[in-house]
């Protein structure tokens, strides 16, 4: 009952959430008004993941966060995970340059095509970004200070939710990027992930005190049980959606050569039969 009673309404989370939907949904209808469709999936899984990150910041979760570290655990899971897969589906970059005006659009592409631009997005910082968040959140004490301080847990599970999102966008090879990774990047990046979340669940796991106030070595136990858990399930759920799609792109290369060499023999036989013709043809004149 507390996740529902303990509900409440944070300001700077909900102008934040409320902003980022109005573009979106502007985003969506300038490309209606041109004349160009958008995908109704994708701005549905922007929707749930609006949803996801306002249970997170506006549900009594919170509040249960400061004693019990399960509850702080299932915010980071909403926030930082879930909510940041949910985005990268929903192609909100691609969206939003689609719909500036082309001089916009030019200079958003040439920030990312910039150097500074492609070091800063590149798998590499971005791997180092959400596994350093990870350890820091959890293996420090910044965890309970965030959870006994309405701005702190703020804070954290809005920098959690960027951060992931950033994490997912890299390996995801659906939005726009200044450059693709290909299938066996994509799959070591999210494979070097899962040591990670493996470390920080045996840490919490074998800790002898709690390093929460008021949080039984059980709770502690079982909350880095659920993070461990539902973050290996969801890199190597990518890991296999990884798999997938890499023999979708080589079914579909298949097929494109199938058509290329089927259309070549065509062609073959099409001269064959004119080249057949017309020596017969000359033939019958010489006679």
């Amino acid at each position: 009952m507390e996740f529902f009673t303990r509900a409440s309404s944070e300001p700077g989370p909900a102008i934040l959430i409320a902003l980022t939907a109005a573009v979106y949904l502007w985003a969506v209808r300038r490309l209606r008004r041109r004349g160009e469709q958008w995908d109704a999936r994708r701005t549905n899984a922007f929707a749930v993941a609006e949803a996801l990150l306002a249970v997170t910041f506006f549900s009594g979760l919170p509040s249960m966060a400061a004693k019990s570290f399960s509850a702080y655990t299932a915010q980071y899971v909403l926030s930082g995970l879930l909510a940041p897969i949910l985005l990268t589906s929903a192609l909100p970059l691609t969206l939003v340059v689609k719909a500036l005006p082309e001089a916009w659009r030019a200079r958003v592409q040439g920030a990312l095509e910039h150097q500074a631009g492609r070091v800063l997005t590149s798998p590499l910082v971005l791997w180092l970004l959400f596994a350093s968040w990870l350890l820091v959140l959890f293996l420090s004490g910044l965890s309970a200070d965030a959870a006994h301080s309405r701005a702190v847990d703020q804070a954290v599970f809005g920098a959690s939710a960027v951060i992931g999102w950033l994490f997912c966008w890299a390996p995801a090879d659906m939005d726009l990027r200044p450059r693709r990774m290909g299938s066996w990047p994509r799959t070591l990046y999210l494979l070097l992930a899962v040591p990670v979340f493996t470390i920080v669940g045996l840490e919490l796991q074998t800790r002898a005190v709690p390093t929460w106030p008021g949080v039984s070595l059980s709770d502690l136990s079982t909350g880095a049980t659920v993070l461990w858990l539902i973050g290996e399930v969801l890199l190597l759920g990518g890991i296999l959606g990884v798999w997938l799609q890499w023999l979708r792109d080589d079914e579909r290369k298949a097929r494109a050569r199938d058509l290329e060499n089927t259309a070549a023999a065509e062609r073959q036989l099409a001269l064959w039969r004119a080249t057949r013709e017309a020596a017969a043809q000359a033939a019958s004149q010489r006679r």
